[in-house]
């Protein structure tokens, strides 16, 4: 671990560390049918058109999809497993974005079962300035934030740790989501780690990110070239 007067030494933001996660082969099974042929014939699930497609690959990279019939089926995901091994290795606070609120609601889940301490910040909170706890409390030790409620107009300096459960597919909100740690009032270099499932579409996603591009239809239709 770093001390604020080692870390005062360091760029402002450090690059970003990627963390490799797995899914199980159920999981990995399900995806390569999605990806291949827009269905996975086991759940009866078919993919109507691209960005259902899309959606249903990146949420199997966390560990879960909804079926046409309604059903959510779970997978074994590697994301909760590294996320725990970040909130464990620290006794600072961290920030984690996520996209999805079953993906929000893992988090919770774990940040529960580690007995940390935790606000919300989603299209559910009804207080919007609940971020607040998490910056003046010091005994808030995770803030959890969905990209399009809690990207801008906050301040989570008390934070230099932003985990991202899953990355968004713009730049513009990947960009305001890192800057929510680095504000006015941080004095010590910020810290970005990704958790991103191991041959998938999230890795494409974070390549596009990289080049400060948002990963439209043009980048998924070269990535399906790429996994046939």
């Amino acid at each position: 671990r770093l001390t604020k007067e080692e870390a005062l030494t360091l760029p402002d933001k450090m690059p970003d560390e990627v963390i490799h996660v797995k899914l199980a082969s159920r999981g990995a099974r399900d995806y390569r049918e999605m990806a291949r042929h827009s269905a996975i014939e086991a759940l009866d699930t078919l993919a109507g058109n691209p960005l259902t497609r899309s959606l249903r690959l990146r949420t199997i990279c966390s560990g879960y999809v909804d079926t046409d019939d309604g059903e959510r089926v779970e997978y074994s995901c590697g994301k909760p497993a590294a996320l725990r091994t970040l909130l464990d290795g620290t006794d600072e606070k961290v920030v984690v974005y996520c996209n999805f609120t079953h993906s929000i609601e893992r988090v919770q889940a774990l940040c529960e079962d580690m007995g940390l301490p935790y606000v919300t910040l989603d299209g559910r909170q009804q207080d919007k300035g609940v971020w607040r706890r998490f910056q003046d409390d010091p005994k808030v030790r995770v803030f959890i934030g969905q990209y399009q409620s809690a990207n801008a107009g906050i301040d989570l300096f008390a934070s230099r740790i932003m985990v991202f459960y899953e990355p968004p597919l713009s730049s513009v909100l990947l960009e305001q989501s890192r800057d929510r740690i680095h504000r006015i009032g941080q004095h010590r270099a910020c810290a970005y780690y990704f958790l991103l499932t191991d041959n998938s579409i999230e890795r494409a996603i974070y390549k596009a990110l990289q080049s400060y591009a948002d990963f439209d239809e043009q980048f998924f239709d070269q990535y399906l070239k790429e996994v046939r």
